[in-house]
């Protein structure tokens, strides 16, 4: 008559392989218990119930330390690699799920959206074809609520308080350099060093409260006189839109520049960071106990083709 056996394998659990298998690694059950946050009895009796669905002792106690027994010994080489297995498993369902179903979302300014990322889109697609990405213009007043509801995974901005940034992922990415863009037949081409009152005698098209990113730059364009030319007819905020003008001859306008192979072909290009500091963009994201590959790889690709962060000195506004 066939003796039919219970199948062990349903019946033992991940907790009475973990307490066993810490047992065996620190010589004591307490010691098991402890780094395991559970009791002493609970531990004992997990390993009391593998042993039963083996049908061997694993263990012997002798005072406070627990030796393996031939048995214990040959159990103890086969579930080492199973329980580490066991307890990686949540990051590496992560990191795989994330690899075949990820979805990424970047949130950043309108100049940031049309002028820097259309490299790091095309060169994140090459990479991580996989991945969902979405770029989500970032307007006024939006900052880190956005990450708080989890509309974005990303957020792209160099505004962010140190109160703000306190509780997040910080990552410095690239920097932002003011620049004059103007007529390349412009009588400001040729001077040797511009300063703000030199921008006075000719329309500025920059919004007079907000109209480049920095209030250093307003405050020092309004105490020279710059927002008050008779010929300034526009009243801009936008980069695309302060170039275009300026293309038409409606003034010139300063804006912000990451690469200098972006110059405007049919414009003049100053850089007056001798005058305003650079602005520093950072990516901002919440702090997750698992990693997220794809974030990362987008971030890394914003420091890897855009970078060109170097400390920002103080600069005193020129008045």
């Amino acid at each position: 008559m066939t003796r039919h056996h219970p199948a062990i394998y349903k019946e033992i659990t991940y907790a009475q392989l973990r307490s066993f298998s810490e047992t065996a690694r620190l010589g004591t059950m307490s010691a098991a218990a402890k780094a395991l946050q559970l009791s002493h009895p609970t531990v004992w009796k997990q390993i009391r119930m593998l042993e039963e669905r083996l049908g061997q002792t694993l263990l012997e106690v002798r005072g406070r330390r627990c030796l393996l027994t031939p048995a214990g010994r040959t159990l103890s080489q086969m579930v080492q690699a199973v329980v580490a297995e066991l307890e990686t498993l949540p990051e590496r369902f992560q990191q795989e799920y994330e690899s075949l179903h990820a979805r990424l979302v970047v949130a950043a300014t309108t100049r940031v959206c049309i002028e820097e990322m259309p490299l790091v889109i095309r060169e994140f697609r090459q990479r991580c074809p996989h991945v969902q990405l979405i770029v989500r213009e970032l307007f006024e007043h939006q900052g880190t609520g956005l990450l708080e509801t989890g509309e974005v995974d990303i957020l792209l901005d160099g505004r962010m308080s140190p109160a703000e940034r306190k509780s997040l992922n910080v990552e410095a990415c690239f920097d932002i350099e003011p620049i004059l863009v103007l007529p390349p037949d412009h009588p400001l081409v040729r001077k040797r060093r511009l300063e703000a009152k030199d921008l006075a005698k000719y329309p500025v098209l920059n919004r007079s409260d907000d109209g480049y990113p920095d209030e250093e730059v307003c405050d020092t364009l309004r105490a020279a006189g710059a927002f008050e030319h008779p010929g300034r007819a526009y009243d801009l905020k936008a980069a695309t839109s302060i170039r275009l003008c300026t293309r038409m001859g409606f003034g010139i306008g300063i804006v912000g520049r990451v690469r200098k192979d972006q110059a405007d072909p049919e414009l003049c290009e100053r850089s007056l960071s001798h005058l305003f500091r650079s602005i520093r963009i950072f990516a901002y994201s919440n702090r997750t106990l698992t990693k997220r590959p794809a974030l990362e790889m987008f971030v890394s690709l914003l420091q890897e083709l855009l970078g060109n962060t170097k400390p920002v000195e103080e600069k005193p506004s020129a008045k």
